[in-house]
């Protein structure tokens, strides 16, 4: 289940996917403290950008390492992102692709979208994280919003490198 703060009914939405075994993605924007808050015990995986994080931090007054959640990922734009796993006990950080920007409008939902498709897919946080980055990257590239988002082949036909 991927879920944003632009939609009714989060926590009704959270508890029946985690009864039915579901992960819950959680894109915790537009920002609201509270509202990540009454979700939280419910998410698998958190993603803020930046200024989010700050603020959320800032809210529970204690660093995102020491949240409850599972994975946390904070998006930094042209810094690429930061992968926290409170399972795993471990941060990694993962450069952008150097490209030159028109637009980022929609470039985190196109990172966020892309990162769910790819867990479903099954494939692991760090390639997931990866594609992310690239569709993100292609997206940035281009002027628009839903209608521009990079398809898969886009991205193959792009010939990225594999580690930026």
């Amino acid at each position: 289940l991927l879920m944003q703060n632009e939609t009714l009914n989060q926590h009704y939405a959270a508890t029946i996917a985690k009864t039915l075994g579901l992960r819950v993605i959680y894109a915790a924007a537009p920002f609201d403290a509270q509202a990540v808050m009454h979700l939280i015990d419910h998410v698998d995986l958190l993603v803020l950008n930046q200024g989010e994080a700050e603020e959320f931090e800032a809210s529970i007054g204690a660093e995102l390492e020491t949240c409850q959640v599972d994975d946390i990922i904070v998006t930094l734009g042209a810094q690429g992102c930061k992968w926290v796993s409170n399972k795993a006990h471990t941060t990694c950080s993962f450069p952008a692709y150097k490209v030159d920007a028109i637009d980022t409008t929609g470039a985190g939902d196109t990172f966020t979208g892309y990162l769910a498709a790819a867990l479903d897919r099954r494939l692991t946080m760090p390639n997931a994280i990866t594609l992310a980055m690239q569709a993100s990257a292609l997206m940035v590239m281009r002027r628009g919003t839903a209608d521009v988002i990079p398809d898969l082949k886009d991205i193959e036909d792009y010939g990225f490198d594999e580690i930026p």
